[in-house]
């Protein structure tokens, strides 16, 4: 698919392949990419260029997830405190996915 092709190249440190993927197929970006996957590919990229900018970029999208996590933890822990069995196999499955 669009996003292994580009992750691939990434991978295997062919970023200007990669780039020049991304830039002549951006009609692709919206439907193939998640955000989350695009902006990581956008910091993978810019690292090559503007490195202080790609760490700001990594450290942006580090704190999303954190904080997503932080989330489906919390969820997990209160639907134990409510020892509701139902709720906490879902918040399991969304914490794991």
């Amino acid at each position: 698919t669009f996003a292994n092709l580009l992750l691939l190249y990434c991978k295997h440190q062919y970023y200007d392949l990669a780039a020049d993927v991304l830039a002549e197929n951006a009609h692709l970006t919206h439907t193939f990419l998640s955000a989350e996957l695009y902006e990581f590919l956008d910091a993978t990229l810019m690292v090559q260029t503007a490195p202080e900018e790609a760490y700001r970029k990594f450290d942006d999208l580090s704190k999303k997830h954190i904080d997503a996590l932080r989330g489906l933890t919390k969820n997990i822990q209160d639907a134990r405190l409510q020892r509701d069995n139902e709720l906490i196999k879902r918040s399991l499955k969304n914490y794991d996915e």
